[in-house]
């Protein structure tokens, strides 16, 4: 991707992660939301989790870590929320299209990086837009996943530490180190 490319895609993810919360904000109490990528980085979803659905998954599990591995690991979330938001559609088909520009490793591995860049970025300046709030007394834990768990634990505790200053932190924090 071009840096003109770049910037239209944080322009398009922006408006995509807004769209997509206010649909599922209206009919949901949810606490989780955020990002994740394919192993490849070749498409991306917006993920969400309900109140509800880790209500209903943490009772299947007697210990405190399976049970905080509902809440925070995107793959036990309720649903992902991109179909039908033609903002996600043209972004996965931005990455889509990267498949085909032939890249050495370690350019592929900058392209990865710089789209987990935008991603987190993107989360951490609609947050401080106020975008992510349903009432004044939910706070929503935002994170970013990506396919191929490029993150190690320090980076991961750093991107949520980044992206959220509320009661999760140090959940997710104590959830890594167990």
């Amino acid at each position: 991707m071009t840096d003109k490319e770049f910037i239209e895609f944080k322009e398009l993810l922006k408006k995509g992660l807004n769209e997509s919360f206010n649909s599922v904000v209206k009919a949901n109490k949810i606490y989780g939301f955020g990002l994740c990528t394919s192993e490849f980085t070749d498409s991306i979803i917006c993920v969400v989790n309900t109140l509800e659905h880790f209500d209903s998954q943490k009772i299947k599990y007697k210990d405190k870590k399976a049970s905080l591995g509902c809440k925070f690991l995107v793959a036990e979330w309720d649903y992902s929320i991109n179909t039908g938001n033609s903002y996600f559609d043209k972004l996965n088909e931005m990455l889509f299209n990267e498949i085909f520009v032939e890249k050495s490793k370690e350019e592929h591995l900058l392209f990865e990086h710089k789209i987990y860049d935008i991603c987190i970025e993107s989360l951490k300046e609609l947050k401080n837009e106020a975008c992510f709030v349903q009432n004044s007394e939910d706070e929503i834990f935002l994170t970013f996943d990506s396919g191929d768990n490029s993150f190690n634990i320090k980076e991961l505790i750093n991107n949520i530490q980044y992206l959220n200053n509320n009661n999760y932190v140090d959940e997710y924090i104590y959830w890594l180190n167990i």
